[in-house]
């Protein structure tokens, strides 16, 4: 009989980050049969060695160098043997009952490929983690702050589901890659990340895949705590301008320029 559920945790140098989300995993994971995997893409911080000491039971895929987040969950993609597996952040704090309500709604929902639930800041206001797909326009508007100059327009409030209840479960075109619990069978489906994309974009690629023939959703009634931009930002201005770019051409030479804006 296969386990529960796999947990993929790529990690670059976010020791504080990682010992956190280990430790809410291990206290909020009653009733389940899970696997962690770490992947750490060359820390140099000392994350690999306190994560063994700490949490003997992780099972550690070691890179050497910094291979980027769809290659390294795609290392466990690749080998997971449970029902689902979540893919998530070091920033990321599992609360009380998120993984089991994660589950369940996965065995009670054969057409779910993805599921997501509801992010919260650290102070526990709403993160807006599920979004339309994105279109050359939505990156003008956010890149250059156009809607500060036209504020009516309101495009990047749409592309952030800013217009409506973040009440229910609602099927989404995309959910942010911090978060998303994947069906073993979508994978076998849609196949793996896309590992042209070294950061960024990943997720609204896999989601736009998996929509084809699967639903995506967001679970409002269950909750995770995202310490947001503390890690992948924490590269630096330019190199987060410049991988968020080169992934979004990608996606749009690969999609198309204009896609559907969705629901």
């Amino acid at each position: 009989m296969s386990k529960d559920l796999t947990i993929s945790i790529v990690n670059y140098n976010h020791k504080e980050f990682i010992l956190r989300c280990l430790g809410s995993i291990y206290s909020c994971s009653d009733g389940l049969d899970i696997d962690i995997y770490v992947v750490d893409n060359d820390s140099s911080d000392g994350s690999v060695d306190t994560i063994r000491r700490s949490y003997p039971d992780v099972k550690m895929i070691m890179n050497r160098q910094n291979r980027g987040f769809a290659k390294g969950n795609n290392q466990v993609l690749r080998i997971f043997q449970s029902r689902y597996c979540l893919i998530t952040n070091p920033d990321i704090i599992i609360l009380p009952g998120t993984l089991q309500e994660m589950v369940s709604f996965m065995d009670s929902n054969s057409d779910a490929g993805i599921i997501g639930c509801k992010l919260l800041n650290t102070d526990r206001s709403l993160q807006y983690s599920c979004r339309r797909y994105p279109t050359i326009i939505t990156l003008l508007s956010r890149g250059l702050l156009i809607d500060s100059l036209f504020p009516k327009r309101n495009i990047s409030k749409k592309y952030l589901m800013m217009d409506i209840s973040h009440d229910g479960i609602i099927p989404v075109n995309w959910l942010t890659g911090c978060c998303l619990m994947v069906r073993k069978e979508t994978i076998q489906q849609v196949g793996l990340m896309d590992e042209n994309y070294f950061l960024y974009f990943e997720d609204v690629d896999l989601c736009y895949r998996v929509n084809q023939n699967w639903k995506v959703y967001y679970l409002s009634h269950v909750h995770m705590i995202h310490e947001f931009q503390h890690t992948s930002r924490r590269i630096g201005g330019l190199k987060h301008k410049f991988y968020h770019t080169k992934s979004a051409l990608h996606f749009f030479r690969k999609h198309g320029l204009f896609l559907n804006r969705g629901r």
